[in-house]
């Protein structure tokens, strides 16, 4: 991820995170772990992104990307859906 930071009228990008990371992450009960990658409509990840997301999902996370809030929605909607 990165943050911009402001200090005496500058701009400046501060990288943090791993590389690949997901623009979302967190912990939904109980205990499981969420990572999405959002991207503009259109475009696609990383390849390192992709492999970020692959990884986390074969340690068990909800992992995915979006372009839209309903293609979020969607793909929410059938990583939650009971067995």
């Amino acid at each position: 991820g990165r943050g911009a930071h402001r200090a005496h009228h500058k701009t400046r990008f501060i990288r943090f995170g791993q590389p690949g990371g997901c623009d979302i992450t967190g912990i939904r009960l109980p205990g499981q772990r969420i990572e999405i990658e959002v991207k503009r409509r259109g475009k696609r990840p990383t390849f390192i992104q992709e492999e970020w997301l692959g990884e986390m999902s074969r340690y068990g996370a909800i992992a995915f990307w979006c372009d839209s809030i309903d293609d979020c929605m969607t793909k929410w909607e059938a990583a939650t859906k009971p067995a």
